[in-house]
């Protein structure tokens, strides 16, 4: 089945069109009559996607948790994706989520079937990213297929919920890499913290939700002294250098002594 012009018009090639089609297609034969929507959702949905760094961000909506045998088949659709659509394998992730965890407002507390990082996870948990992603799948997600995404959510995702959840992120998260940056070895790990960084700071500080890029400008604008770090963030692309783990974990710091300082200032105000 062809994807709509409306996503294929947002794609960055051809190739990734031919991938978005495969699962698509794949997805639908193997779920059936249990799958409520499969959905676009992420950076291609509000202009901010990054060729050599963004992923094609799915999530299907399950009428009921997959099966054993769901669940097997899905382990095989994601082996043949491998093997057909390799340029793409490494830069896709794709979330299978029952409908009763449309429901929650807070993190779901049971597992998923989820791919990501190359790998198909049987039981995958969800995070503080919860709450994140379903803001943005209401307000920029795109059906592949089935009805609106919002159509699906009992309660509204208010902008209140992602900041609570972004500080959430940080304290459970993130702050654990002040006592052990053995992972920010990786240059892919330092870019993606020092993004990931910048959106939290800016949902805290700004009050507001956007793109990594709209975070990173604005962090870069209002704290010009990690102005340098976060453009090479923005810059690094798969296969290419960065040495920056020491300041990542620096500007790790800063972040949690701004985003501390600021609901501080707050409480003190109520």
């Amino acid at each position: 089945m062809a994807l709509n012009s409306k996503i294929k018009n947002l794609l960055p090639d051809a190739s990734a069109a031919a991938a978005l089609e495969f699962l698509q297609d794949k997805i639908t034969a193997t779920l059936g009559s249990n799958l409520v929507g499969l959905y676009l959702f992420g950076s291609l949905t509000y202009g901010a996607f990054v060729p050599g760094r963004s992923d094609l961000d799915l999530i299907a909506v399950l009428q009921k948790s997959a099966s054993t045998t769901e669940v097997g088949r899905l382990r095989t659709l994601f082996v043949d994706y491998g093997r057909s659509h390799w340029d793409w394998f490494d830069w896709t992730e794709c979330s299978f989520t029952p409908l009763h965890m449309m429901q929650r407002t807070l993190p779901p507390l049971e597992p998923r079937p989820w791919f990501g990082n190359s790998r198909f996870y049987e039981d995958a948990p969800y995070g503080n990213e919860w709450l994140i992603n379903q803001y943005l799948l209401c307000q920029w997600g795109i059906p592949i297929f089935g009805p609106d995404y919002a159509r699906l959510v009992k309660n509204t995702i208010k902008l209140s919920h992602v900041r609570r959840a972004a500080l959430l992120d940080l304290e459970s998260e993130w702050a654990e890499l002040l006592n052990d940056g053995s992972s920010l070895q990786d240059p892919h790990i330092q870019s993606y913290v020092i993004l990931n960084l910048c959106r939290i700071l800016y949902t805290v500080t700004a009050g507001k939700v956007g793109s990594k890029q709209a975070a990173a400008a604005w962090v870069a604008d209002h704290y010009s002294s990690w102005r340098e770090l976060i453009q090479e963030a923005e810059n690094w692309r798969h296969g290419m250098a960065m040495h920056r783990n020491r300041d990542t974990q620096a500007f790790l710091a800063f972040v949690v002594y701004e985003v501390g300082k600021k609901t501080w200032d707050e409480k003190k105000t109520q």
